[in-house]
């Protein structure tokens, strides 16, 4: 299945839960951390590091919900990203 973000690059439930990658959703209680190493586009950009559109479609390695996003942040390895540059 190939991962289409809508418009505010946002995934759908469905289309995280299809991928099989790990699924972080702060939006319930059961859920308390992730990986060090996960980050999303936003903390990248942050860090003035900005995604290709290849980049962002085909290194993403697990999602995050939090309280008051429209849909599943991608989340992408910190150390993988941080190797092309």
């Amino acid at each position: 299945m190939e991962l289409i973000p809508n418009k505010n690059g946002m995934f759908s439930k469905e289309q995280v839960q299809k991928s099989g990658l790990p699924i972080f959703d702060f939006t319930k209680e059961t859920d308390t951390g992730i990986p060090f190493d996960f980050c999303t586009r936003s903390q990248f950009k942050i860090l003035g590091i900005d995604l290709t559109e290849e980049q962002k479609l085909q290194l993403i390695r697990g999602f995050v919900r939090i309280e008051g996003y429209r849909g599943y942040s991608a989340l992408y390895s910190f150390n993988e990203i941080n190797s092309f540059y």
